[in-house]
């Protein structure tokens, strides 16, 4: 009888260790489709290049796995994400309309703002393989990122060159027309409130992008 009494209270505890783990599982996707909903929305929705955020991978070890899941469900609606800075404790989540970055990266001024910062390749991929190259040496956050992310051109040269800034919202406004700036703060704004509370609401990522 004691043996029995032992095999169900080991039976039990292994029941409640994997429970546990289920309810860590789903807490860390609940957790990651939160992030993506607060950083991302802006591309998730596409009226937005791209959109990033920084992830401690001690809190999410499995993110590699994630990420490769995520682009799996997001690439047929051409959203994909980019994890920089792979093997750092520290990594940089990257989302991305591929069709959008495609175009601004084949834009002549771009390209000539990138070629200033050693661009020397223009594909996302080899782009992507050379900012990969500045994070891991440059002491200061690349700035270039800011065109990438969809910051007008003008702007991130009156950032970098600390002109003076006459709005601050989704980016510091330098440069570029104030009222256009501010009506796209108030669409991000929106759309960001939008996917938070859908995601709060039990909906996933995967169905609020189109």
């Amino acid at each position: 009888m004691f043996h029995v009494f032992t095999d169900l209270k080991i039976m039990g505890q292994m029941l409640m260790f994997l429970l546990f783990k289920i309810l860590l599982i789903m807490s860390k996707q609940e957790y990651f489709e939160e992030l993506l909903a607060h950083h991302c929305a802006p591309t998730l929705c596409k009226c937005k290049v791209a959109n990033m955020f920084h992830l401690e991978k001690s809190k999410f070890e499995d993110i590699d796995e994630t990420i490769k899941t995520y682009n799996q469900i997001l690439k047929t609606k051409n959203i994909y994400i980019h994890i920089f800075q792979s093997l750092n404790s520290r990594v940089t989540i990257f989302v991305f309309s591929k069709k959008q970055l495609e175009s601004l990266l084949n834009r002549d001024e771009v390209k000539h703002f990138l070629s200033l910062y050693g661009y020397k390749k223009f594909s996302i991929h080899s782009v992507f393989n050379h900012l990969e190259k500045r994070l891991n040496e440059s002491i200061e956050y690349p700035h270039e990122i800011g065109v990438l992310l969809g910051y007008p051109l003008e702007d991130v040269i009156g950032f970098i060159e600390s002109q003076s800034c006459i709005m601050i919202g989704t980016w510091k406004v330098y440069n570029s027309n104030p009222d256009e700036a501010q009506q796209r703060f108030k669409l991000y704004k929106s759309v960001r409130e939008y996917f938070i509370k859908e995601v709060r609401n039990g909906r996933k990522i995967a169905t609020l992008v189109h």
